[in-house]
């Protein structure tokens, strides 16, 4: 009787936050670096400017995390609009800038993501062969993640993608079309 291949740990010897984003850079990163995004050292995601909208790609490690026992992490993807902030400001005569993004999906809003390895709102590196699961989160945020940041390439589409989101978008699809 064989004995079942155990899962390929990568940077195991490293602490939990450490980890994750050693794994980012090295199996993720690469793939989207020729997209135009740069990988944010100073906090852990993956960001691409474009000519209205920045797309963020965030990943959070859980604060349960222990080493070798377990090493989960979650992803968000963000979309910001930096030159709207200060509009908005101006406009509505605010003390200082909003910072929340444009708008936000958890990877249960992505239409198509593939939740292989993701359970209870996490991917586990423990539990799992780390080359395999980069490897999906990979695929993931070069599929159905582009696809969600393509609604904003361009100003016009991404209000069009905002109206789909309405009521709940409503204050900043009026305010976009003002800009």
């Amino acid at each position: 009787m064989k004995a079942d291949k155990l899962p390929t740990q990568l940077h195991a010897d490293l602490k939990p936050g450490p980890r994750v984003d050693t794994l980012f850079l090295e199996e993720v990163f690469p793939a989207l670096e020729p997209l135009g995004y740069t990988f944010l050292k100073s906090q852990p995601s993956i960001r691409k400017k474009q000519a209205f909208f920045d797309y963020i790609t965030r990943w959070n490690s859980s604060k349960f995390n222990e080493g070798r026992v377990s090493v989960d992490f979650d992803l968000g993807l963000y979309v910001y609009a930096p030159s709207f902030r200060p509009w908005e400001k101006k406009f509505y005569q605010l003390e200082k800038n909003r910072r929340n993004p444009i708008s936000a999906k958890a990877l249960s809003m992505i239409p198509g993501w593939d939740y292989t390895y993701y359970e209870h709102n996490w991917y586990d590196v423990v539990k799992n062969d780390n080359i395999i699961l980069m490897e999906k989160v990979r695929e993931n945020l070069l599929g159905p993640g582009q696809q969600y940041f393509d609604q904003f390439s361009e100003l016009p589409k991404a209000l069009a993608f905002l109206k789909t989101e309405a009521p709940t978008q409503l204050e900043i699809i009026i305010d976009l079309e003002t800009v």
